[in-house]
């Protein structure tokens, strides 16, 4: 017999194992007749992509390209945008068998922070800036208003003190000037 066509295909075998031969093993042939065999090399493993910042579409069609699937859809609370993915399993660069899922988390709103308004009245104005700062609310406009009350000391504000808002919220305040008595 002589070695014919030698080809190769994946396998869980060893690599160089023969997976096939023809003509089979124990068939009659004649002598110097060719057979032609089929070697085991390693199946190839799939990257895995990297899917973060990708929306669930765009990673199924990477995974696609990849021999892979997409696993498990998880929410997970997270400041980026609804439907963004967040995080996977296994992570990017990994090696696993063609076909394997990866699991994905997605990001949901966070629920919003709720604050409340602190009660500045008498404040100065950097105090009550600080104040509201410090409570990740954000400065609306500051005003003035006549008060007999000292100059530049919070006479008024909005929101008024002890009403809840989503943390980011405006608040605005009026500082104290002097009362201008009326023309004689």
């Amino acid at each position: 017999l002589t070695p014919g066509a030698i080809s190769q295909r994946e396998s869980g075998q060893t690599a160089g194992t023969v997976l096939d031969q023809r003509p089979a093993a124990g068939t009659q042939v004649q002598l110097g007749t060719a057979v032609d065999f089929t070697l085991a090399i390693p199946i190839r493993k799939s990257i895995v992509p990297d899917l973060v910042g990708q929306r669930q579409t765009g990673a199924e069609a990477l995974l696609g390209r990849n021999t892979l699937r997409i696993g498990g859809v998880i929410s997970r609370a997270s400041k980026e945008l609804a439907g963004v993915i967040v995080d996977q399993r296994p992570a990017a660069g990994r090696q696993v068998d063609p076909g394997s899922t990866v699991d994905v988390w997605v990001a949901a709103p966070l629920p919003p922070v709720k604050v409340t308004v602190p009660d500045l009245s008498g404040s100065s104005q950097n105090e009550a800036t600080a104040s509201i700062q410090n409570l990740t609310l954000r400065i609306g406009q500051f005003g003035e208003r006549e008060s007999s009350e000292p100059r530049g000391t919070v006479v008024a504000q909005d929101p008024l003190a002890g009403t809840v808002v989503d943390a980011g919220s405006l608040v605005s305040v009026w500082l104290a000037v002097p009362i201008v008595p009326p023309p004689v």
